[in-house]
């Protein structure tokens, strides 16, 4: 029962692990795309100041 649960602990933090770098990797890809629409900054969601 030990090792079970010692290896359901492993697979998740192999999950975990895998879940971030897959984030950020989508990030850095979104980035060296440049300001795509639907991007992270998209130039609709900017509203502009008053003067």
């Amino acid at each position: 029962m030990f090792m079970r649960r010692r290896l359901l602990s492993f697979l998740l933090a192999v999950g975990a692990v895998a879940g971030y770098a897959s984030g950020f990797a989508q990030l850095a890809r979104a980035h060296r795309a440049g300001h795509a629409p639907g991007g992270c900054h998209r130039a609709s969601s900017v509203t502009p100041g008053p003067g």
